[in-house]
């Protein structure tokens, strides 16, 4: 499943579509030219469309929305005695999904090192 989409920019539009899962919007990030944007700041995200406040100056690939799933915590906690929700189950499951994906963009050498970039994360 892809985890990211290119997109040219062409100095005119302004909305890209989200062409990928993710669960909250604050899991969406953009770069233009690859220097990371920032949510609200530089762009905002309405459904599977993000609007960048400047359209992003012509180039080729150089508009990239990445997803960047957090796995530091559950996205949903579950109390002893309280009813568990097929749909918060289903959120976890596609939290540690997606972060799967993700981390298939990283490659590893021999030595069990991580090269390469994910984005964000070096």
């Amino acid at each position: 499943m892809a985890t990211e989409v290119s997109y040219n920019g062409d100095g005119n539009d302004k909305t890209f579509d989200i062409t990928f899962p993710f669960l909250r919007d604050s899991h969406v990030k953009a770069s233009v030219g690859g220097v990371t944007q920032n949510v609200t700041t530089d762009y905002s995200i309405s459904g599977t469309v993000v609007t960048f406040v400047t359209a992003p100056p012509s180039g080729t690939a150089n508009v990239k929305l990445y997803r960047d799933t957090p796995i530091t915590a559950a996205e949903h906690d579950y109390s002893a005695g309280a009813s568990i929700k097929a749909d918060a189950l289903n959120e976890n499951q596609k939290q540690l999904l997606y972060a799967i994906e993700e981390a298939k963009l990283v490659t590893v050498t021999s030595g069990g090192i991580t090269t390469g970039a994910k984005n964000d994360v070096t």
